[in-house]
């Protein structure tokens, strides 16, 4: 059998390996010659799976072996966003390392940054900070990171993004600010 077939479950078996956290069949699926850009139907790569589960080991495997770290699913999640959205800082660090964009941006926008304050994760956001990830860079509706943060109560993040320049006056396309959510000043 093809080692790169797409399995009824929607995946490769080294996508399988990836979400079972398994490194060491990862590692022999790479060893196998096994593509590990190929991915699920919605374009999930194991690199993808495994930053989503903060699989730091598996990341490593994977773009030791070559991998592509800034392929996109098909809404043009990166690993490093789906990684900052979960908070697995190890990843986040790795991946950089490994020169994932910084602020290559979904379907709608939204960036890694971004998806680090919408869910709290102060220590992505600031690995992102300062591999100069813009801190205004906002989403088709004008939403920006601090838009994020604040909406959600994340204090630490609107902290951090306001220390490194976050314009708090911000509007997005309904008018709304990010001091609309809650008292930065």
């Amino acid at each position: 059998a093809d080692m790169n077939t797409v399995t009824a479950g929607g995946g490769t078996p080294l996508c399988t390996a990836a979400r079972c956290g398994n490194e060491e069949t990862v590692r022999v699926l790479l060893m196998a010659g096994a593509d590990a850009n190929s991915g699920t139907e919605d374009g999930a790569t194991p690199t993808w799976i495994a930053a989503s589960f903060g699989y730091v080991g598996i990341v490593r495997a994977l773009v030791e072996a070559g991998v592509d770290a800034n392929k996109a699913r098909n809404d043009g999640w990166t690993p490093l966003y789906i990684a900052c959205q979960h908070g697995h800082e190890a990843c986040v660090r790795l991946l950089l390392e490994r020169d994932a964009r910084v602020d290559l941006a979904d379907e709608d926008g939204a960036t890694p940054l971004f998806a680090a304050c919408l869910t709290g994760h102060e220590a992505c956001a600031w690995l992102l900070l300062e591999r100069d990830a813009k801190v205004d860079l906002a989403m088709q509706d004008g939403a920006t990171p601090l838009h994020a943060a604040c909406w959600n109560g994340h204090e630490a993040c609107a902290r951090l993004l306001v220390q490194q320049g976050a314009a708090v006056d911000q509007a997005d396309e309904d008018g709304v600010t990010p001091v609309s959510y809650t008292h930065l000043t």
